[in-house]
């Protein structure tokens, strides 16, 4: 198991994967405030700490990166709808109970987006309420309103 961290402009990441993929991402909140033990050096031989950088810089739409997600069946087909989703787009949790055909599992999709492994890499920042309301995110609403600005923002210069 290969792990890193980043700083980014929505905090510190930490990014867990391994040899051939990428595993996990994780909003990193230390506890004590004390982040001198953390490392940004790029322990995995795979480009994940660029594209995340390149994410945030603007010059990056979409991954290409080797992932491994483990979770139900329902709970893939869910996060590989996810990655549908049009950069500076949005969808709400009903369109993706639609796409993967179960419009009464509204919850239960909610339920799956909230347990994405890899947020930023797999969008689910993206999936908003029925009325547009920002509903739920890891990291909290706060991450995900700037995360949404973010790629309306770099969205009207493509």
């Amino acid at each position: 198991m290969l792990d890193t961290y980043l700083t980014t402009p929505i905090g510190t990441l930490k990014i867990i994967g391994n040899n051939t993929h990428v595993e996990n991402i994780i909003f990193y909140k230390d506890p004590l405030g004390d982040s001198k033990d953390l490392y940004q050096k790029n322990v995995f031989p795979y480009p994940i700490l660029e594209q995340i950088n390149e994410y945030f810089f603007g010059q990056r739409y979409s991954f290409d990166l080797t992932i491994s997600t483990t979770g139900s069946p329902f709970q893939r087909k869910v996060w590989s709808t996810l990655k549908t989703i049009p950069y500076g787009k949005t969808a709400s949790y009903t369109d993706i109970a639609l796409k993967i055909g179960r419009l009464k599992a509204v919850r239960s999709v909610a339920t799956a987006i909230g347990k994405n492994p890899l947020p930023i890499v797999i969008p689910c920042h993206r999936v908003v309420g029925k009325n547009g309301t920002l509903n739920g995110y890891s990291g909290g609403l706060e991450i995900k309103e700037f995360l949404l600005n973010h790629e309306k923002n770099k969205s009207k210069r493509c």
